[in-house]
């Protein structure tokens, strides 16, 4: 049998050529890796205040929006029909619950807490959360529920100091 000649060039294109894949023309280098990194990462907790007093405070790392979505998955909307809407702001923060905890939170901004972030960000002259922000959220008090049955809402006090590039 004879043997190749391992001298000459190869006809199958180099996959990790700088401009992509000789067989791909539109080849475009992907630079936003998020996806990746929340699926391989380690997931980043949400904040949950379930005693009044409890604050957390921290820089911003990112700013998300997202639908609400009910325990079963299902999208949230009014009675309208309209989505409802949040903003989701991941922190850095100095809790560690493990030695494998980095402190990083995310903080889901919907219902109550949107007046008073919006009071936060207003006071601070600012547009909107950004990251390098500080954030600082306190559950305060429980409002009155309108509806017999229901739980109290949650009320909170929100402060925010910009990044000082903005």
């Amino acid at each position: 049998m004879p043997r190749s000649n391992l001298s000459q060039a190869s006809t199958v294109p180099d996959p990790l050529a700088e401009d992509g894949p000789a067989f791909d023309e539109d080849y475009e280098p992907e630079t936003n890796y998020d996806d990746a990194d929340s699926l391989l990462g380690a997931p980043v907790p949400g904040v949950s205040f379930l005693t009044l007093g409890h604050t957390v405070k921290g820089t911003i790392l990112d700013v998300t929006t997202a639908d609400q979505r009910d325990p079963d998955g299902k999208v949230k909307t009014f009675a309208s029909g309209q989505v409802r809407r949040q903003v989701i702001l991941t922190l850095q923060t100095m809790e560690h619950e493990n030695e494998d905890d980095d402190g990083r939170r995310r903080l889901f901004i919907k219902s109550a807490m949107v007046k008073a972030f919006r009071a936060a960000i207003k006071e601070s002259g600012a547009r909107g959360p950004r990251p390098g922000g500080v954030v600082s959220v306190t559950y305060t008090e429980d409002a009155q529920p309108s509806t017999r049955g229901m739980n109290p809402m949650k009320l909170f006090k929100v402060t925010y100091k910009p990044p000082k590039d903005s």
